[in-house]
């Protein structure tokens, strides 16, 4: 009787040579990949938080100076100083200047006194408008129109609400003495300018 021969088993194909070093390294490489993914992912993150802090940063900066900006501001409007004249106008001068008189029709200011004593006698009186004289600026109760007049700081024709007046700032009187042999005219320095006369007539209300 013959004795019955099994089938050989065949072991089973397994990874190994050159296949299986290059499976090795693609599975590496994917691995690195994730990685380096993963890593820029996280150092952009930080990137973009730093910048979000920057600008943060900045945002406060720019505030900070703003506030300072309308504390400068409040602290300007301050430091003005608010006075009645003719038919019960009110005009804001600078708060050192020292109102001396006022009258129905004159207002007399002492607006400095080191190094010299200086005083400003502004005339003020009615006037009807013609619409012949020519616009310089306005504020929010006044229309200024400029007048030629000499020698004078500035003369100046008003809209108050549709009321017409007349204003002159003539030449400061001033304890400055004239220069040594003076030949020609000559006119005391003022602590103030044409401009800084038509900042104090935009308040006239």
């Amino acid at each position: 009787m013959e004795e019955e021969t099994q089938p050989e088993v065949q072991p089973e194909p397994t990874c190994c040579g050159k296949k299986c070093r290059v499976a090795k390294v693609i599975i590496a490489i994917v691995i690195l990949a994730l990685i380096a993914l993963t890593a820029y992912g996280f150092v952009k993150y930080f990137q973009a938080s730093s910048e979000v802090e920057e600008l943060r940063m900045e945002l406060n900066e720019a505030v900070e100076e703003i506030d300072e900006l309308s504390a400068g501001n409040v602290e300007a409007e301050e430091e003005t100083q608010t006075i009645e004249f003719v038919q019960g106008l009110q005009m804001d001068i600078p708060a050192e200047w020292e109102v001396l008189e006022i009258t129905e029709d004159e207002v007399v200011i002492q607006t400095a006194t080191d190094p010299y004593v200086i005083t400003e006698t502004i005339t003020i009186a009615e006037h009807e408008l013609d619409g012949s004289d020519f616009y310089v600026d306005q504020g929010e109760k006044v229309i200024i129109y400029g007048i030629a007049c000499a020698p004078s700081m500035g003369c100046y024709r008003l809209d108050v609400d549709g009321q017409g007046y007349e204003m002159n700032w003539p030449i400061v009187e001033s304890t400055e003495p004239a220069p040594e042999n003076l030949d020609g005219v000559w006119f005391p320095e003022a602590n103030f300018t044409t401009d800084d006369i038509i900042e104090i007539l935009k308040t006239i209300r």
